[in-house]
């Protein structure tokens, strides 16, 4: 409904596909510096997509007013971290604040501001495959010996893809009510 709300989908889209190369990057060479660029991809994503809520269910200003502090509060998150892991502190507190608090607070925002589109569904359908994605991720170990194949950290990626794609459906087929 109205142009400003792009904006952050755009920022996030552009994280996943900054996801990717971070990823990718990491997986070639598994070191803090590597998992540095990752995080900080995931903060972009997690931090847009936050926006994004707040922009269509909230208020269309938040897209202006919010979106550069929370990306750089989350990129500078993953920088903490990376300094205090240096230091041998290794200190998420923030990132833990910039990955986990949306997923806390977008079931209220779902639930108590109703959106102005259709298709509402697949940004629940996409929360839950990120929910997914992390148990399968913390079970990784547990995964792999049941599944003798497949590893957890490996469906976590496969999941977490299912997750950006519901966006995009979204995105694509969604109208105005």
């Amino acid at each position: 409904l109205e142009p400003m709300e792009r904006g952050p989908y755009w920022v996030y889209f552009i994280g996943l596909v900054l996801m990717g190369i971070g990823s990718a990057y990491f997986h070639a060479n598994p070191n803090n510096a590597t998992l540095t660029w990752d995080r900080a991809a995931l903060a972009i994503t997690f931090t847009a997509l936050f926006t994004s809520i707040l922009a269509e269910r909230v208020h269309v200003a938040c897209a202006r007013w919010a979106l550069v502090p929370l990306v750089l509060f989350g990129i500078g998150s993953v920088f903490y971290w990376d300094y205090t892991e240096r230091i041998g502190e290794g200190d998420l507190r923030f990132y833990f604040i910039v990955q986990f608090f949306p997923l806390f607070i977008i079931p209220v925002l779902l639930l108590f501001y109703p959106t102005p589109y259709t298709h509402g569904g697949d940004l629940l359908a996409s929360l839950l495959c990120y929910g997914l994605a992390k148990a399968l991720e913390i079970l990784d170990k547990q995964v792999y010996t049941g599944a003798g194949f497949v590893s957890g950290h490996t469906l976590k990626h496969i999941v977490a893809g299912l997750a950006g794609a519901f966006i995009l459906l979204m995105l694509w087929h969604r109208q105005s009510r």
